[in-house]
């Protein structure tokens, strides 16, 4: 697990975060991300936290999102624009089909 609650990150990348293949967890929630960009290659990713933010583009999202639609059973992004988007909830459950909680809402299977 990697903690990086409330550092005021911007950005992920150049954050070593990219030598971390086994990383299981990232809670990257509370800072000023705009892009998930630099979460590339993690293979082992079954949650990632990155509620309240400043991640705007859904589709930018989902790009990220779409490399882990295997491994992730938990995602949270409550709190960014995107989480407002029309339809949100049911493009980011339709993407990753082995989601069990999506913000605060355990899914049914």
């Amino acid at each position: 697990m990697l903690d990086a609650t409330a550092n005021r990150l911007k950005h992920i990348e150049d954050k070593g975060v990219g030598s971390l293949k086994k990383l299981r967890i990232l809670d990257v929630s509370n800072n000023r991300l705009v892009t998930l960009d630099g979460l590339e290659d993690h293979p082992a990713l079954t949650d990632l936290w990155a509620n309240d933010n400043q991640l705007e583009s859904l589709e930018e999202v989902e790009t990220v999102l779409q490399q882990y639609s295997q491994t992730l059973s938990c995602v949270y992004l409550s709190g960014n624009p995107c989480a407002g988007v029309q339809q949100y909830r049911r493009r980011v459950t339709a993407l990753l089909p082995h989601l069990e909680q999506l913000d605060d809402a355990v899914l049914s299977s």
